[in-house]
């Protein structure tokens, strides 16, 4: 899947071309670039390729913009997560985590500031103040209290005592990131209700499917290729779609989550190819 790599390797770059960036401290730009780079960028292409789907006149620089506000979010959570008072992860990316390379201080900051220019970011962007704002609501609530952040919460707080409840969880602390990029394109082009209501629901199903093939990577993956350590959530007896389900019942379940968002998205009246080819791709991935 080039095109993966393509639009993760643009949305990254669009960071060098943000107003003001040249403003930034050395130290914040190299950590901010750090910390973006290397991911698989899932959450810039559901934006792009969705948006693209339904109308490829929208590929402009707002849109990349767009993506790397959500690409930002996602990397901020991912420094913050990693940091020792939250999941204290020594590797991400098969690299040192972001305080392991720049150090805690820097690294608390250039979440700070990853996090504060996603918004400044959608304010540079073409589209009309209505869209404008409408993205910057969306990016608030689901990175916010009621969003990513109240599923962090629950996680380090309330343990998930049946499947429901973690569902729920990862709901809240994946799944509002997945749905974001959806929510941000059905803006951006103004589709129609029911094609959204459609995309929304897709964009849950995969939601699901992508924190339990994390789950089930944690144990049977490769940690070359994860490019994280592995097994923590066994050490810690966490209580994951493994936990609940077991191995064979947890590949079932990406199975049918993946299956039921492929049917989904045949019965929209747009192709949605590389929306496909990215369910296929969550399914099977080893990272």
């Amino acid at each position: 899947m080039d095109w993966l790599k393509i639009n993760q390797k643009k949305t990254v770059e669009t960071l060098f071309t943000i107003d003001g960036f040249s403003q930034f401290s050395k130290e914040i730009q190299e950590a901010m670039f750090y910390a973006l780079d290397g991911g698989k960028g899932v959450r810039a292409s559901l934006l792009v390729e969705t948006t693209l789907s339904i109308n490829p006149q929208k590929n402009d620089r707002s849109l990349w913009l767009s993506a790397l506000a959500i690409e930002m979010i996602h990397a901020y959570s991912l420094i913050h997560d990693d940091l020792p008072a939250l999941d204290n992860d020594d590797l991400r990316r098969g690299k040192p985590t972001v305080h392991k390379k720049f150090g805690e201080d820097i690294a608390i900051l250039t979440g700070d500031a990853l996090l504060n220019t996603a918004f400044e970011v959608l304010t540079q962007t073409d589209y009309s103040d209505y869209v404008k704002i409408q993205l910057i609501k969306k990016l608030g609530k689901a990175a916010g209290a009621q969003g990513m952040i109240k599923g962090q919460v629950i996680d380090l707080k309330q343990p998930s005592s049946t499947i429901d409840e973690l569902k729920y969880l990862h709901s809240l602390k994946t799944g509002e990131m997945i749905t974001l990029p959806i929510n941000f394109a059905t803006v951006i082009t103004e589709c129609e209700s029911k094609v959204r209501n459609n995309l929304i629901e897709f964009s849950k199903k995969i939601g699901i499917a992508f924190q339990a093939k994390d789950d089930l990577l944690d144990i049977i993956g490769i940690e070359e290729s994860v490019g994280k350590k592995l097994q923590k959530d066994l050490k810690q007896n966490k209580k994951t779609y493994p936990y609940f389900l077991g191995i064979t019942d947890t590949k079932r379940e990406i199975d049918f989550l993946t299956s039921t968002a492929l049917d989904i998205l045949q019965n929209c009246k747009y192709s949605f190819d590389r929306l496909k080819e990215l369910i296929y791709y969550l399914k099977i991935r080893e990272k």
